[in-house]
């Protein structure tokens, strides 16, 4: 994190001669950015294998993040964070279909956060923006409170062919018109319309609570503006229902709802292989040639509040 860089460069600065000028320290990795608040309360669960294993992704602690970046996450001009996600990329487990590179909140360098899901309040705050999505399934999770089994809640674009004059497979580009929705209790109870003409490229702001004074003890929302459009909606508060596991965490990332059925090296993805596809929608799997294309969001902040469990 270039501690000596952040922590001290002020106190520095004030002992230099007036006419001195201290540029502003450059943001080489995604932990220097204070905007991120440095990443010290994230994991990053990758797009690439362990030691050949794409069904078990890499991921990079806290610590690990200090000095982190690769071409799927990495500083861009603008300020924000790029988050790439292959097709054809490692996934986290066997059971796992859809690659990502999504970041998963932490309690501390070590520790991963483990809140309780029905009385524990906590908030989480990003600005982001989607700039490239699937074409065959044009999904993507942003955000999202998970327990130790699923989704609890989930916010996602989805693309609406009626809006793009029911072109299909989608551009996938900048300029797409899709909704931005709410998913809670893993689809259990009914999903909500938080925007129902985003378009992709559109810089918009999420509020998710848990527990809070806005969601209520034992229920999650979620505040949404899309800054671009200059419009906001919140969610109703809706209930931890009773298939909530214990231990809950934040998720924030690309985690675009697609996959190839084979990985990048060849081998098959397991579980987006048996994937019942295609669907009545015409969703389908994304072609084996593009197992190397990515999806693409820009995450600009990043804030939990409070802080581990």
């Amino acid at each position: 994190m270039m501690l000596d860089t952040r922590k001290i460069a002020v106190a520095t600065a004030l002992m230099l001669p007036l006419c001195w000028v201290v540029p502003a320290a450059a943001q080489t990795y995604p932990a220097d950015k204070p905007e991120l608040e440095y990443l010290d309360y994230w994991r990053l669960d990758t797009n690439y294998p362990t030691a050949g294993r794409y069904t078990d992704a890499k991921s990079k602690s806290p610590k690990q993040l200090d000095t982190y970046t690769d071409p799927l996450f990495r500083v861009i001009t603008g300020g924000g964070v790029q988050m790439d996600a292959r097709f054809g990329g490692a996934v986290t487990s066997t059971g796992t279909a859809y690659p990502r590179t999504e970041l998963r909140e932490m309690a501390s360098a070590k520790t991963e956060a483990d809140w309780d899901c029905k009385s524990k309040a906590k908030t989480m705050s990003l600005q982001l923006r989607i700039k490239q999505t699937p074409r065959y399934k044009p999904e993507m999770s942003v955000a999202q409170i998970h327990d130790a089994d699923s989704d609890n809640l989930e916010v996602l674009y989805v693309y609406d062919k009626a809006q793009n004059g029911n072109a299909f497979p989608a551009p996938g580009t900048l300029g797409d018109k899709g909704k931005i929705i709410v998913k809670f209790n893993g689809g259990r109870s009914p999903d909500e319309v938080l925007d129902t003409a985003h378009v992709v490229g559109d810089k918009f702001q999420l509020t998710v609570h848990a527990n809070d004074t806005f969601a209520g003890k034992g229920k999650m929302a979620v505040e949404y503006t899309n800054v671009s459009q200059g419009k906001s909606k919140a969610s109703t508060k809706v209930s931890f229902d009773s298939s909530t596991q214990p231990g809950c965490y934040f998720k924030a990332g690309n985690y675009a709802q697609a996959c190839t059925r084979k990985f990048i090296d060849g081998s098959t993805n397991p579980t987006c292989n048996d994937k019942d596809f295609p669907l009545s929608n015409g969703y389908t799997w994304e072609p084996d040639a593009s197992r190397s294309a990515v999806s693409t969001m820009v995450l600009y902040n990043l804030t939990v509040n409070p802080k581990g469990n």
